[in-house]
């Protein structure tokens, strides 16, 4: 999902990959993923369990963007009066964007971040 959002970030821009200029689409973002070492990733595409360290650090809770304004009620209370608009369906953007792609390639991208599935509590 972060993946997505972060894409359409920057959909419809023209970019360079490899020799040839071309429309970057997300189904060729996640072929280039997939094809690049996880070691030199961008910090952006990185897995967030490498940035989090849950071996390392004891976590009291985990937010997350698509709950926030849940989630810092229920840890933080009346210190926090947060109203954030619903401006995006999750749903609806991941069958937009995951639509295109093929299931191997789905399966290959989870195993990437399944640190990040399991860490953060998604379902694929």
């Amino acid at each position: 999902l972060v993946l997505a959002l972060i894409f359409c970030k920057i959909d419809c821009g023209m970019h360079h990959l490899g020799s040839n200029t071309t429309k970057l689409t997300f189904k060729l973002f996640i072929k280039h993923l997939l094809k690049t070492p996880l070691e030199t990733f961008d910090d952006h595409w990185i897995p967030q369990y490498y940035h989090c360290q849950p071996n390392l650090i004891l976590y009291n809770a985990v937010l997350k963007v698509e709950s926030l304004a849940k989630d810092l009620k229920k840890h933080f209370g009346k210190l926090v009066n947060m109203k954030l608009e619903k401006k995006l369906n999750s749903d609806s953007l991941l069958t937009t964007y995951f639509n295109d792609i093929e299931p191997g390639d789905i399966n290959k991208l989870y195993n990437i971040y399944r640190d990040d599935f399991n860490f953060f509590h998604y379902d694929i």
